[in-house]
């Protein structure tokens, strides 16, 4: 086994991850100091167990295999990682005063503590087995942490009655996950279930840490309505350097003499990169509003087919992430500012000519669209006696007039039933047109993302 490779690839994977739950933060983002604290608070959270691990065999207490990796694996680390992040934030006490702090600390200690465990697995089985923790493992650490964080939240707000179950949660989908382990061995399922169930577990986690990370976003005492997720950027920095991650596997594979394996690597792949993908797309997907609260649920962070409400450009068929289908940082940088409506044709436009709108605030409707009431004129006379009418960003396409991009939908103020603030099919009236940015190479989005400040 390669020590040095172990170490190398840890390092890589939990830096690449710590940089993406860090920018989530996109109203304050928390300094590098704060986040490498937590993450070595994490992997100092490994200590006592290890030790106890020595000492203590839970299958000498316990018969039940099950109740057995409950106990000596999800509940015990989680505890001593929530522990270790009631310290930190006692050490550093302004940190408290933002909630959302406490699930993205809450990940950078499990990141930390998943990257020794990491380690320790790579000594005992190989290096082949960090090709998949590395993904899976070191941000499901995160994933539970940041759950079980959610239950000292709920404590702050002075609502104990529905700590004890969230605290509770992280540990209960740790052992979740790593229960198809279990039931392998014993012979109850086979391998592809017990694969089947892990990557379930683990999406049902993703969503969940999304949602409760997005409420705790609107409800932040930094919130700013101008902000937004830059989600193409993100998206491809990280996304990048993951990809980059696996190529030096391949490669770490291919110098230990391994080609007849490449193909088995190569199929592990596949379902590695969907994940990854999911994940990046799903918290980069959060749907900022403030003060709003998004209903939690256990669900997967992704649909099938068609969404429920019918918008010319919206994707008909095939995989939708949920949350924020666009990149709605495209659109923020035009609040308070002027856009163009441009009719792409007579039969299309409303209007007939060329007008202006204004973008004067966001709306969450009760369909769970997320849209702008603007303010519409047509000549310079007309500005202060304005209508308001909604914009809608485009969920899919791509049509490019010289240097602008057809990005939005006009629809006028009596579209909306005010019961179910849903819009009417006749409602469309004219497309709405942004200048085009010009795309940064992936690398400068990511130094730009790197040392993003408050």
């Amino acid at each position: 086994m390669n020590l040095l490779f172990a170490l190398l690839s840890t390092v890589v994977a939990s830096f690449i991850w710590l940089y993406l739950f860090r920018i989530l933060n996109i109203f304050h983002p928390a300094k590098w100091l704060h986040v490498m604290f937590f993450f070595c608070l994490g992997a100092l959270s490994t200590l006592p167990l290890f030790g106890l691990f020595q000492l203590v065999d839970f299958s000498d207490f316990i018969s039940d295999p099950y109740l057995d990796m409950f106990l000596s694996s999800a509940l015990i680390e989680e505890i001593s990682k929530m522990l270790l992040l009631v310290a930190g934030m006692a050490l550093i006490p302004k940190l408290k005063t933002d909630k959302v702090n406490w699930l993205l600390f809450g990940a950078c200690i499990g990141l930390g503590f998943g990257a020794v465990e990491n380690i320790g697995y790579a000594l005992k089985y190989g290096n082949w087995v960090l090709h998949y923790r590395e993904i899976l493992s070191l941000t499901g650490h995160a994933l539970f942490t940041g759950i079980g964080a959610y239950g000292i939240v709920r404590i702050l707000d002075k609502k104990s009655n529905q700590a004890l179950p969230w605290l509770f949660a992280g540990a209960f989908l740790h052992g979740l996950y790593n229960s198809p382990s279990v039931l392998v061995d014993e012979g109850h399922i086979t391998d592809l279930a017990g694969i089947t169930i892990t990557f379930l577990v683990y999406l049902i986690c993703v969503e969940v840490f999304a949602l409760l990370f997005n409420n705790l976003l609107n409800h932040s005492i930094h919130f700013q309505e101008e902000k937004g997720i830059p989600m193409q950027a993100i998206r491809r920095s990280t996304l990048t350097l993951l990809v980059l991650m696996q190529i030096l596997f391949l490669m770490e594979y291919l110098a230990d003499g391994k080609q007849n394996t490449v193909g088995a690597f190569l199929i592990v792949s596949s379902p590695l990169l969907f994940i990854m993908q999911v994940l990046v797309a799903r918290l980069t997907a959060l749907v900022l509003v403030k003060e709003k609260t998004l209903d939690i649920g256990l669900s997967i962070p992704f649909t099938l087919g068609s969404p429920d409400f019918s918008i010319p450009g919206a994707p008909k068929l095939g995989l939708r992430m949920r949350g924020l289908p666009y990149d709605e940082s495209e659109f923020l940088r035009f609040m308070h500012k002027t856009l163009q409506v441009y009719p792409l044709s007579k039969r299309a436009s409303y209007f007939g000519g060329r007008a202006e709108v204004e973008m004067l605030e966001k709306v969450y409707a009760k369909s769970q669209i997320l849209f702008y009431k603007v303010k519409f004129w047509e000549s310079e006379e007309e500005v202060d006696t304005a209508r308001h009418y909604y914009l809608i960003p485009k969920f899919a396409g791509s049509n490019m007039v010289g240097n602008f991009r057809i990005a939005a939908l006009l629809y006028r103020d009596e579209a909306i039933d005010s019961a179910t603030e849903d819009f009417g099919t006749g409602a469309f009236c004219c497309w709405v047109k942004i200048p085009l940015e010009k795309r940064r190479p992936w690398w400068k989005e990511f130094f730009r993302l790197l040392y993003a400040r408050p």
